[in-house]
Protein backbone atom coordinates (compact mmCIF):
# COMPACT_ATOMS: atom_id res chain seq x y z
CA UNK A 1 0.00 0.00 0.00
CA UNK A 2 2.91 2.33 -0.58
CA UNK A 3 1.13 3.80 -3.34
CA UNK A 4 -1.37 5.40 -0.83
CA UNK A 5 1.48 6.24 2.03
CA UNK A 6 1.10 9.74 1.06
CA UNK A 7 -2.67 10.51 1.36
CA UNK A 8 -3.72 8.13 3.71
CA UNK A 9 -5.06 10.74 6.15
CA UNK A 10 -7.12 12.22 3.74
CA UNK A 11 -8.77 9.04 2.90
CA UNK A 12 -12.62 8.42 4.23
CA UNK A 13 -15.57 6.05 4.12
CA UNK A 14 -17.58 6.67 1.02
CA UNK A 15 -15.06 8.77 -0.73
CA UNK A 16 -15.30 8.61 -4.72
CA UNK A 17 -12.43 7.77 -6.27
CA UNK A 18 -11.18 6.78 -9.91
CA UNK A 19 -8.97 3.33 -9.99
CA UNK A 20 -7.63 1.84 -12.76
CA UNK A 21 -4.97 -0.79 -14.41
CA UNK A 22 -2.51 0.92 -16.70
CA UNK A 23 -3.91 1.29 -20.66
CA UNK A 24 -6.10 -1.14 -20.36
CA UNK A 25 -9.38 0.21 -17.75
CA UNK A 26 -10.44 2.86 -15.40
CA UNK A 27 -13.97 3.26 -13.04
CA UNK A 28 -14.95 4.88 -10.46
CA UNK A 29 -15.62 3.33 -7.12
CA UNK A 30 -16.61 4.33 -3.46
CA UNK A 31 -13.74 3.10 -0.77
CA UNK A 32 -14.53 1.33 2.26
CA UNK A 33 -12.46 0.57 5.04
CA UNK A 34 -12.04 -2.75 6.09
CA UNK A 35 -11.71 -2.81 10.21
CA UNK A 36 -11.16 -6.94 10.09
CA UNK A 37 -8.40 -6.81 7.55
CA UNK A 38 -6.98 -3.17 8.32
CA UNK A 39 -7.25 -2.39 4.85
CA UNK A 40 -9.30 0.01 2.09
CA UNK A 41 -11.08 -1.61 0.11
CA UNK A 42 -13.02 0.38 -3.49
CA UNK A 43 -16.81 -1.26 -4.43
CA UNK A 44 -16.69 -0.38 -8.42
CA UNK A 45 -19.61 1.83 -9.37
CA UNK A 46 -21.75 0.36 -11.92
CA UNK A 47 -21.76 1.51 -15.45
CA UNK A 48 -18.32 3.66 -15.21
CA UNK A 49 -16.04 1.20 -16.65
CA UNK A 50 -13.82 2.60 -19.82
CA UNK A 51 -11.89 0.20 -21.18
CA UNK A 52 -8.21 1.28 -23.11
CA UNK A 53 -7.48 -2.25 -24.40
CA UNK A 54 -9.92 -4.34 -26.66
CA UNK A 55 -8.68 -7.34 -25.24
CA UNK A 56 -9.58 -6.12 -21.54
CA UNK A 57 -13.45 -6.40 -22.44
CA UNK A 58 -13.43 -9.99 -23.11
CA UNK A 59 -11.77 -10.58 -19.73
Amino acid sequence: MDDIAPIADQLRDGMHVIIYMTDELEMEAILRFDAEWKAWTAMPVKGTIKYYDEDSKSN
